[in-house]
């Protein structure tokens, strides 16, 4: 199915800017990590990694406060927006009986809850 014919035109690059950004910002408490595991040597002996783009960080915050309106509204795809985009570490099998439905109505209900969200953010 193509981007124009799902009705997600340009959400998805808006969408993955937003996750990028509740990343990085500590919008999402993920998993504790260590001081060790965040120390960097000071010498490059390598070439740098290509960097993902920068962050649209004005586009985050809209998108942000349309994903707070949507919890608001209707908390149960808000639910299931938090709970398959920001943890992915999670079995599929766990996810789903953590939102109530079957394992193989995920991928469906992630895109009807992306849906809302876009909807929300086109409002």
């Amino acid at each position: 199915m193509a981007m124009a014919e799902n009705g997600l035109n340009g959400f998805g690059a808006r969408f993955e800017n937003w996750r990028r950004w509740c990343f990085a910002n500590g919008r999402h408490v993920g998993r504790a990590g260590s001081a060790e595991g965040g120390w960097r040597s000071p010498q490059h002996w390598y070439p740098e990694d290509p960097r993902p783009p920068a962050i649209d960080v004005p586009d985050a915050v809209l998108v942000n406060q349309a994903f707070t309106s949507l919890a608001l509204l209707a908390p149960r795809q808000a639910r299931i927006i938090k709970i398959i985009t920001f943890r992915p570490y999670l079995r599929p099998q766990y996810q789903a009986q953590k939102l109530g439905i079957h394992y193989l109505q995920l991928g469906e209900a992630y895109h009807r809850a992306k849906l809302a969200l876009a909807a929300r953010l086109s409002d």
